[in-house]
């Protein structure tokens, strides 16, 4: 639970900061499924060790890194660019189809009814969850499996992300319902400022440790 409170914490951290250009809040936290596979490395960590029965808590979770160092930190720094190329590519999107008043208007109320009522507005809402939809489904096909892989056995990032890759072309109709239900679970934790995430994030992330371990031989 502390990883979740820690989740939700920076959450609200993030709406709070920047509350006054909520479309730059809701594109960092749509971002957050981009990266939300790397983030809870922690949380693989204790479903790992329970599943061993090594001791499961936060501080034993923290020395996580320290089993694929090389492995988890390319991922980290890869996913990081993707993140930061999104921000970026969601910039350019706002800067070209919306006005200034609109993107920093009076919070998500003021936000969605400029979307609602301004001449491009569903334009701006399809092309902002197609680019999101792609990048997201970048990084689910290429990562679904990585971090618990790259966590579980000493190998290299690309060995990792063509398993990846190889089990979402084999189980694609699974993969699919596997990937809306984690949609579906952290929108769910964020629509509700956050907190949800407490209870969202530790859930997704012990299925998900198991999810590979039902997908990859040993």
């Amino acid at each position: 639970m502390s990883y979740g409170i820690i989740f939700a914490l920076a959450g609200i951290l993030l709406t709070l900061v920047f509350r006054s250009n909520p479309v730059f809040v809701v594109t960092l936290s749509t971002g957050f499924l981009l990266v939300g596979s790397f983030v809870a490395v922690g949380l693989y960590d204790l479903s790992r060790r329970i599943e061993h029965g090594e001791p499961a808590t936060f501080k034993h979770s923290l020395s996580v890194i320290s089993h694929n160092v090389y492995g988890l930190g390319i991922y980290a720094v890869a996913l990081s660019f993707v993140m930061l190329f999104w921000v970026r590519t969601a910039t350019v999107l706002t800067g070209l189809m919306m006005t200034s008043t609109t993107v920093t208007g009076e919070g998500y109320g003021h936000l969605f009814t400029s979307l609602l009522t301004m001449d491009n507005g569903w334009l701006f809402i399809l092309g902002f969850m197609g680019v999101g939809l792609l990048f997201a489904s970048i990084a689910f096909t290429t990562g679904v499996v990585t971090v618990p892989l790259l966590l579980h056995r000493k190998i290299d990032i690309m060995t990792a992300s063509v398993t990846s890759i190889r089990v979402v072309k084999q189980n694609p109709k699974t993969m699919l319902l596997w990937a809306m239900t984690i949609v579906a679970i952290i929108g769910l934790g964020i629509a509700t400022f956050y907190i949800g995430l407490i209870i969202a994030m530790p859930l997704i992330a012990h299925a998900s440790w198991h999810a590979y371990r039902d997908l990859v031989n040993d």
